[in-house]
């Protein structure tokens, strides 16, 4: 799958510095895409299409890969310059901590085999939904405590 990253890598930059994407509306869509490729996978699994499953699971990399790509340029921008390091470091174990967890999400296709696709549809429609519904209220907050 390293393919599918440096893809994924490759088309991070291009879709963020977009005028109409930017880096909110870029991180959403590129969680979509690989949400997409999950899903298709999952379909792919349930109706015992090996090709579809493979190309989907593919796609489906390719979009993680470009979302956490994202999430570094995102998080550096997100925080004020004060609280910058702590911010990123503090995204980034939260990734690593994901990171750790995947390989036992990829084990439980041992109970079934649709279901590590299952779940990763799931966390994949959490992300567009935060990433969609989510107010920039960290401003406000840290800007508050760094500015008396």
């Amino acid at each position: 799958f390293g393919v599918a990253e440096a893809f994924g890598f490759g088309t991070v930059s291009f879709l963020i510095d977009h005028p109409y994407f930017g880096r909110r509306k870029g991180n959403m869509y590129i969680a979509a895409f690989a949400t997409a490729g999950c899903f298709s996978a999952f379909i792919g699994d349930l109706l015992q299409l090996s090709m579809l499953k493979i190309v989907s699971a593919f796609v489906g990399k390719l979009g993680a890969s470009a979302a956490f790509g994202v999430a570094y340029i995102y998080a550096s921008e997100l925080f004020p310059t004060p609280m910058r390091g702590i911010g990123v470091g503090t995204a980034s174990a939260c990734g690593r901590i994901g990171g750790v967890l995947s390989p036992f999400i990829a084990d439980f296709s041992r109970f079934a085999s649709y279901l590590p696709f299952a779940l990763f549809t799931v966390f994949g429609l959490a992300l567009i939904s935060a990433s969609k519904f989510r107010t920039i209220t960290i401003y406000s907050f840290l800007f508050s405590i760094f500015s008396s």
